[in-house]
């Protein structure tokens, strides 16, 4: 098992108190070999153990997460938001539409994107605000309905659909992306996938004919979906996508941090996770993204592998850490293929760990796009 981990917002994103991040224990599954997408690239390569990413996975992790005991809420008949559609970036609660995390209300009940602006221009506490906000959870045990069927996926409530979007979104707005919204088309499929996981106790891209509980809906689910096992809740598990810990090609995360990832698919069930990630209807349009962040950053988002994503080629970029007139020593690597649509360089800090309340200045270098010089500080949130 792997150990992983403005005001504007606050409002937007929830009205409760946050949840720490903590660190997350899951699984993650073996990344895919080579697929060809419709106008979104094609992911290949191999990142090891551990990985995740996209269909046509190699081995497995072995066993499986003991679900335990989780409090099953049941939606029932006479579920107010029933037959009830809503607009794009909007959800059904208590019988009404109400904008998504990520989106605000414009009137006439239409939902537009709030611009998510360039992140080394926000204050602390703008991205603490966020950070803390997008931690919320308000799903109840997980929120899956289990039925007595034990192959039935069951239901996720629309809580812990919303809570999903806003922990994804989260990161998005972190990286200066423009969020994204649920695709009502792919619950069917993802929470088929999400069951097979749970039962079977494993993770694959292409599941067999033999696993437990299988399914055609699920097992297609799986090939287009980042996957998980292990975590508590569904949002928790993209955590896991982003810590990525072990997870050479960084696929999971290149995925949620997709530029044109627009729409997601979600399925929870017990403690399997699938995330509907082959999209392409976003718009975003930054050239480069870094996670962490640049610009002020959560200190939880600093503590694995350190990237850079770009829309230009970076297998041979270089790159530096500087912090308090001293260059750093890294670890650096090329994660290979082009998940979410770019291609990314990663590093490691080696002998240092990154410290709240420090500035690192990070330089990319040797890459057509390049040279980009971009600060990193470091906050408590």
């Amino acid at each position: 098992m792997w150990w992983t981990v403005r005001s504007r917002w606050a409002w937007i994103l929830a009205s409760c108190g946050a949840l720490a991040m903590g660190c997350e224990a899951g699984e993650l599954s073996q990344l895919p070999g080579e697929v060809t997408l419709p106008d979104y690239g094609t992911p290949t390569g191999d990142a090891g153990p551990g990985a995740d990413l996209g269909p046509m996975p190699t081995g497995d992790l072995g066993p499986g997460v003991d679900m335990g005991t989780m409090p099953m809420p049941d939606l029932g008949p006479g579920d107010p938001c029933a037959g009830v559609t809503c607009g794009a970036g909007a959800s059904c609660s208590a019988g009404s539409c109400r904008c998504l995390p990520g989106f605000i209300d414009v009137g006439g009940g239409t939902c537009e994107a709030i611009e998510p602006g360039d992140p080394a221009g926000r204050t602390e506490a703008d991205v603490c605000d966020a950070w803390n906000a997008g931690r919320v959870e308000n799903a109840v045990g997980g929120g899956w309905t289990e039925p007595s069927d034990m192959c039935d996926p069951g239901t996720l409530s629309a809580a812990a659909i919303e809570d999903t979007v806003r922990r994804v979104n989260m990161y998005r707005w972190l990286a200066g992306l423009d969020p994204v919204t649920d695709d009502p088309s792919q619950h069917a499929g993802d929470q088929a996938c999400a069951l097979m996981m749970t039962r079977q106790g494993a993770l694959s891209h292409d599941p067999g004919t033999d696993w437990a509980c299988y399914s055609a809906a699920g097992a297609a689910a799986a090939g287009n979906s980042n996957l998980a096992l292990g975590s508590r809740s569904s949002p928790a598990a993209i955590d896991l996508y982003m810590g990525d810990r072990g997870v050479a090609s960084l696929g999971h995360r290149r995925w949620v941090l997709a530029p044109r990832l627009g729409q997601i698919g979600i399925g929870f069930a017990g403690r399997g996770q699938c995330l509907g990630v082959f999209d392409g209807s976003g718009s975003s349009d930054r050239s480069w993204t870094s996670y962490p962040n640049q610009g002020p950053a959560p200190i939880a988002t600093a503590q694995f592998t350190w990237s850079f994503h770009s829309n230009a080629g970076l297998r041979d970029a270089t790159v530096e850490v500087r912090s308090g007139g001293m260059t750093l020593p890294i670890s650096v690597y090329y994660p290979g293929s082009t998940y979410g649509r770019q291609e990314s360089i990663a590093w490691d800090p080696e002998g240092w760990t990154p410290t709240a309340g420090t500035t690192y200045e990070v330089t990319i270098g040797n890459f057509s796009g390049g040279p980009i010089t971009y600060d990193v500080t470091l906050i408590d949130c």
